[in-house]
């Protein structure tokens, strides 16, 4: 039950709660900030849509227990979030993003039921009036269909739209794919010199090069349960003989970050302690 930042030394007495720097009103501006970025970043629609929509199942009918359970699993992730003291918003809202399936759950529900309600509506202008309604039957699915294809194309257009496109958000936060290129320090150079180099059965050690980019970079790729064809590992003091005894019928190599080099190991460099 330990908190996670324990085991990085960044644990501070001050993280949570209200007892350092954090307050009430830091609490929900941050919240705030979450909140917004969320609704700018989900889909990509206009300002409000994404909330809106997934408040339809409370507001137009009684909601039912898949409802409530779906909105109190959210709230309670983002009840969390609101004792810690910094949104830390550099990639969009990061402590949300957690929350965002059962949102788009309920946002998906809020669509059913709005066109439910759309089309309970248009019944009852047909019954009221027998000649509009071969034209309710027709126009009410195609309308459906549009506001979907709609949709889907402002969330695509958003992704995929050139750099320069003028949406607001805030610095530090990808706007769109081509954002990610580079993004804060990550590059492809040693994902890209393992490709080449065609490693099988194979130990990577990543050199420090001064930042969590180096070994971030390639972490990603790791099978889960470290029993990959290739395997990433922090080079370090001490590190390289426990590693050889878990992998002792791998082949070793060294990937430096900086120079963009990867070369293999000597028998010598990995029994060295240091």
């Amino acid at each position: 039950m330990l908190n996670p930042y324990t085991f990085s030394n960044t644990l501070s007495t001050q993280s949570l709660g209200f007892n350092g720097p954090n307050n009430l009103e830091r609490a929900l501006r941050n919240t705030h900030t979450q909140l917004v970025l969320l609704d700018l970043l989900q889909f990509g629609w206009p300002s409000g849509l994404f909330f809106g929509l997934a408040l339809v199942p409370f507001v137009l009918r009684r909601p039912d227990l898949r409802d409530l359970f779906v909105l109190g699993v959210a709230l309670a992730s983002i009840g969390a979030w609101f004792f810690y003291d910094n949104p830390f918003i550099m990639y969009g809202p990061r402590f949300w993003y957690e929350v965002a399936p059962l949102l788009v759950l309920l946002t998906a529900r809020g669509l059913v039921i709005a066109g439910q309600r759309i089309g309970g509506v248009a019944d009852t202008w047909a019954h009221a009036a027998p000649a509009v309604r071969p034209f309710a039957r027709l126009a009410l699915p195609g309308a459906a269909g549009l506001v979907v294809v709609g949709l889907l194309g402002a969330s695509l257009w958003w992704w995929w739209a050139p750099p320069d496109n003028p949406r607001p958000v805030e610095n530090g936060v990808p706007t769109n794919v081509r954002s990610l290129q580079g993004f804060n320090m990550v590059d492809p150079r040693l994902v890209e010199a393992v490709q080449q180099a065609d490693l099988h059965e194979a130990v990577v050690l990543v050199a420090d090069c001064g930042g969590w980019w180096c070994y971030g970079s390639v972490f990603w790729l790791n099978d889960p349960l470290l029993e990959g064809d290739v395997v990433y590992a922090h080079d370090g003091p001490g590190l390289r003989p426990a590693l050889l005894a878990a992998y002792p019928d791998r082949t070793f190599y060294l990937a430096d970050w900086k120079d963009r080099s990867l070369r293999p190991l000597t028998s010598a460099e990995l029994t060295a302690s240091s």
